[in-house]
């Protein structure tokens, strides 16, 4: 989840144009840059390794039925977890735009969408409605938590391994069609978020119910890891080309290799700075984009780098911003 939240700020702050322009958008990182245009599938991530947490917490509460009461309480205790943190992302973004409407991109305040984006349903506008750029992806997830508890008791009532491996690739195909067909186009979209998340719940069930030991996942994590760096180097992710399609459709490939890795991976993203950036992970995802903002609104030209930044400020401005972010998000955490 860490490793998602920071590849999705990394593309943010090369941002190029589009309503708003990071402020790194103007240096040449090489490579560096290739990652951040394709740093948007940090979400498609977010979405499989929802679905996969979701059913790791939530399976066995769910799988021997549903009530009225389960089925509240799950709400409940989700909304308790985004909630709070979206509205404060949504005041802040509004005080800051009326604070300084041009350094900070194009974001919709009317009241309505303002609604919208409080009641994490702007997904379901054509439009989109975004007041805090990320904030449409919660919505999506959102939504998608309206249907996840009925999602996870079908998911762990399929015992038989052919039955799961039938409804997967059914859930995986859908997954892909909706890429190239809906991706971007709102509230269509919505059928490839609750696609990877069930994908991601499906992954789990797999892990549980059949056991898939392989002493070699550390091998297969390094093989998709190299064929991503390829990918990158040839491709934006945006372009919703073969190849990326191929991007998207390795992803379960991913979450199913990392979390049967026993290996280097494992004992990395296990660390305590690893561990700890996940659980922050989601308050570092709502909260970049506003401070986002507010780091360009506040130091003004000292902070955008232009063609001829050198490396040691291009690489002391991002450090900065990062070390920033990275406390606030901890605050927001904790708070």
């Amino acid at each position: 989840r860490a490793l998602a939240a920071l590849l999705v700020v990394w593309a943010h702050i090369f941002q190029p144009g589009g309503g708003f322009t990071g402020f790194a958008s103007g240096v040449d990182f090489g490579y560096l840059n290739r990652i951040a245009v394709n740093g948007a599938i940090g979400v498609d991530i977010f979405f499989t390794l929802s679905g996969f947490v979701i059913a790791y917490v939530y399976h066995e509460y769910f799988r021997t039925g549903l009530t009225f009461r389960k089925v509240i309480r799950f709400y409940i205790l989700r909304l308790g977890r985004i909630w709070p943190l979206n509205v404060l992302t949504v005041v802040f973004v509004i005080l800051l735009v009326q604070y300084d409407m041009e350094s900070t991109g194009i974001h919709d305040i009317r009241p309505q969408c303002i609604f919208f984006n409080i009641a994490m349903l702007q997904r379901l506008i054509a439009d989109g409605c975004r007041i805090n750029g990320p904030s449409w992806s919660l919505s999506a997830e959102w939504l998608t938590y309206l249907v996840a508890p009925w999602i996870v008791m079908l998911v762990f009532r399929i015992r038989r391994k052919g039955d799961l491996i039938a409804f997967a690739s059914l859930v995986f195909f859908i997954n892909i069609m909706f890429y190239y067909s809906a991706a971007g186009r709102p509230p269509f979209d919505l059928i490839k978020t609750v696609a990877q998340f069930t994908l991601g719940c499906c992954l789990y069930n797999f892990i549980v119910y059949h056991k898939m030991t392989y002493d070699k996942w550390d091998s297969v994590l390094l093989v998709v890891v190299l064929i991503y760096l390829a990918l990158f180097h040839y491709n934006d992710i945006w372009s919703a080309s073969l190849l990326s399609g191929l991007a998207i459709a390795l992803i379960p490939l991913m979450v199913i290799a990392l979390a049967g890795s026993k290996g280097m991976a494992r004992r990395f993203f296990s660390c305590t700075a690893m561990l700890y950036l996940g659980e922050i992970s989601y308050s570092i995802y709502m909260v970049h984009y506003p401070f986002l903002m507010f780091f360009q609104s506040v130091g003004g030209e000292a902070v955008v780098l232009g063609g001829d930044a050198s490396y040691l400020k291009a690489i002391s401005v991002i450090g900065l911003f990062f070390a920033l972010l990275i406390l606030l998000s901890a605050a927001c955490f904790h708070l």
